[in-house]
């Protein structure tokens, strides 16, 4: 069975954010993830500039509690896990996304890497009807 869900595991403090994000990162096992750190300068409308010295611990460092923190599993894309933090500090955007294919293989390690961070279990998080209801109208097609 397919297991869908949008969970907003900020209600699990920012702390645990960081070691889910840094076991996700880390993990060689999940297949086909891609991911990147991006930071946008809101002073002057530059736009997006790729910082050589941002990396996975000092965007680790800037996390606060009033990050922007998604974790998506087959939602609202079919077949896709997502994970994203965005903040805002000093009038710069900071954003993390990290992507990678829904399969069972790859549940199963986030399932794991979830519990371990969070200390509950991933399929024990209760599914709203309307995102399952939206998984299946967009996994048919419809």
């Amino acid at each position: 069975m397919v297991y869908v869900n949008q969970i907003g595991t900020k209600k699990y403090g920012i702390e645990k954010n960081k070691i889910f994000l840094k076991n996700l990162s880390l993990n060689q096992e999940i297949t086909d993830k891609m991911g990147y750190l991006d930071i946008l300068d809101c002073s002057n409308h530059l736009g997006l500039k790729h910082d050589q010295d941002i990396n996975l611990e000092k965007f680790i460092l800037l996390m606060k509690q009033n990050s922007l923190i998604n974790f998506q599993l087959n939602s609202p894309d079919p077949f896709k896990v997502v994970y994203s933090i965005r903040l805002i500090q000093n009038m710069t955007e900071y954003s993390m996304f990290m992507e990678y294919p829904y399969n069972e293989f790859n549940f199963e390690i986030t399932s794991r890497l979830y519990a371990d961070s969070f200390g509950v279990k991933l399929k024990d998080e209760p599914v709203p009807s309307n995102i399952l209801e939206h998984y299946n109208l967009r996994a048919n097609g419809t």
